[in-house]
């Protein structure tokens, strides 16, 4: 009921479509509650659609503990634009709850606003992300949700790109690990 109450304060006409929470009649819902694409298409053509660029996307497989403390694997897609971040969730087509989060609750030891690219690449037996902005680049710790302040290799973060990738400079606009061949290729502009 509140959420119905909602749309009408967001200027929403009552629909007579089947699963919107703008119908007439209350429905009960079982459960989680989420906006149908109905719903949101109506919202967005009062407000707009969202628009402008992103400053960072990617794809990440995570690891997190659930409830009983076994490790499972989320992918998702990460949207980064200024100082805020979206955690799309690929399987159910959405947002997760509660987002757009700020990058410095969410990304602790990154910095907290426009990361340039993310890059995400692995071994046989490591795994490394990072993250780069300007001239510099921080290494990620996946285990622990954080950037390395020393890595255990006993590097200092954040380094000179040019320092961790011998003649790349920086920025960059986006980089890609490619796992048939094994290479990091860094992008600037049109190279």
């Amino acid at each position: 009921v509140a959420v119905h109450e909602i749309g009408h304060v967001l200027g929403l006409s009552h629909m007579n479509h089947l699963g919107s929470v703008m119908q007439p009649n209350y429905i009960p819902a079982n459960g989680k509650m989420e906006l149908g694409w109905t719903d949101r298409r109506a919202i967005q053509k009062i407000y707009g659609k969202c628009s402008g660029r992103f400053s960072t996307v990617f794809d990440w497989v995570h690891q997190e503990p659930d409830d009983l403390g076994h490790q499972v694997s989320h992918y998702n897609t990460y949207f980064f634009r200024r100082s805020w971040y979206w955690r799309y969730e690929n399987s159910s087509n959405r947002t997760w709850y509660g987002y757009p989060q700020e990058l410095k609750v969410g990304w602790e030891g990154i910095p907290h606003a426009d990361i340039d690219a993310f890059l995400h690449f692995w071994t046989r037996n490591k795994r490394f992300t990072f993250f780069f902005k300007g001239k510099l680049y921080w290494r990620y710790d996946d285990q622990n949700d954080r950037a390395y302040r020393q890595d255990p290799e006993g590097h200092i973060y954040p380094r000179l790109i040019s320092e961790g990738f011998p003649g790349i400079g920086g920025p960059i606009d986006t980089v890609f690990y490619d796992q048939r061949d094994h290479n990091i290729y860094f992008f600037h502009g049109r190279n």
